[in-house]
């Protein structure tokens, strides 16, 4: 379905008129949360899940230059298959079934980093309502 062009005008004029008063309706202010409104579990959980995001660019990054080496060793160093700073215009692009490995690779690899933190803190006690270290007082 598509609008023609007349029609463009007044749905965009309708869009900004509908939205733009939602912003005046709310005059509420959020509340803070409370310290026991979640679980530590479900902030242990939230708190791998940023993680595990946060890491995913830097390990898709990784993955793909870590193949784009293990590809060119295989190949006898072939031009065509050089890694990415050394890589020719026209070299040899990923088949949907690699691209799909070296994606799988840097998700196991995000979650490992997450994992790796989740361990770390339950070790230092995070969680428990301990602080790491008291904050020194000036005298």
């Amino acid at each position: 379905m598509s609008a023609s062009p007349e029609k463009i005008p007044v749905i965009c004029l309708l869009l900004i008129l509908l939205t733009g008063t939602l912003v005046f309706c709310q005059g509420n202010e959020p509340e803070e949360y409370r310290e026991d409104e979640f679980s530590p579990l479900l902030k242990e959980l939230r708190r791998g899940e940023i993680i595990m995001l946060g890491s995913l660019p830097l390990s898709i990054f990784l993955a793909i230059e870590t193949y784009e080496i293990y590809r060119y060793v295989l190949h006898d160093r072939e031009p065509e298959y050089a890694p990415w700073p050394f890589r020719r215009h026209g070299g040899v692009d990923f088949s949907s079934q690699e691209s799909t490995g070296v994606f799988l690779s840097a998700l196991g690899f995000s979650f490992l980093i997450a994992a790796v933190d989740f361990i770390i803190g339950t070790f230092q006690g995070r969680g428990d309502g301990r602080k790491y270290s008291e904050p020194e007082t000036g005298n």
